[in-house]
């Protein structure tokens, strides 16, 4: 376990070395003036400063480790350059670009900036870091959706996880199929009986509980970081 968590540390160690070499490199870079003496010395983020006459900063290396794909790729120790981690990565980059983009349309931003790109300018320079965190999705689903839509997951107002296994050996008709084999007369019967129970179970507590989304536990990496677990509540919803 020590020497995976050293791994990751060491990888999340090299990826913020490289960026941040990437952003002092970038501020280092010849100024451009924009629209009402607005200058942009620094890597652009968002827009263009031809014309730009508002201007704001963001901590990007702040704002990846919020998004909840980002971190699910930190979690599992990947990086941009294996396969696993470059979809996670391309994911993460889909949702920092539509984050900046709705801010910036939200905040009438013309240029948007690594910290320290932008000078002048007719208005103060914000910094929208925690504005851009607050619109990105809430969760990453990555496990098996037990109850809900796939899409808009992200942003569920009320999502929730729950052990499967645990739930699957409180039923009988579970428990007694396990015992049966594939050419046996029961074990079709036991199988469906046992799938509708837990079908049932888990739609009782979404409803009851105002759930959007049901995931299976482990499959949902949230930049809230806590995911409520129901598993108990559908135990207790099964032959109700």
């Amino acid at each position: 376990m020590r020497a995976i968590q050293g791994s990751v540390v060491a990888h999340l160690s090299d990826l913020r070395g490289i960026v941040a070499a990437l952003l002092l490199a970038l501020l280092a870079a010849p100024a451009v003036t924009a629209g009402e003496d607005l200058t942009v010395t620094g890597q652009i983020l968002y827009g263009r400063a031809e014309g730009a006459q508002t201007g704001a900063v963001v901590d990007a290396l702040a704002v990846y480790d919020q998004i909840p794909a980002y971190m699910h790729m930190q979690e599992l120790g990947l990086s941009e350059s294996d396969s696993a981690g470059r979809t996670l990565f391309a994911q993460a980059q889909d949702v920092w670009k539509k984050a900046l983009a709705r801010v910036a349309r939200d905040m009438g931003i013309d240029v948007i900036t690594v910290p320290g790109g932008l000078v002048g300018g007719s208005s103060t320079i914000a910094d929208v870091t925690l504005a851009v965190i607050e619109v990105l999705p809430k969760y990453f689903v990555h496990g098996k959706l037990l109850h809900g839509r796939a899409q808009g997951a992200g942003n569920a107002d009320n999502l929730a996880e729950l052990d499967v296994q645990r739930v699957l050996d409180a039923i009988p008709a579970y428990r007694e199929f396990l015992g049966t084999a594939d050419g046996d007369a029961r074990h079709h019967i036991l199988r469906k009986q046992y799938e509708t129970e837990f079908a049932e179970a888990v739609a009782k507590v979404a409803r009851n509980g105002n759930h959007d989304v049901l995931v299976e536990a482990s499959g949902v990496t949230s930049r809230l970081g806590y995911v409520p677990d129901v598993t108990d509540a559908v135990i207790e919803a099964l032959g109700s």
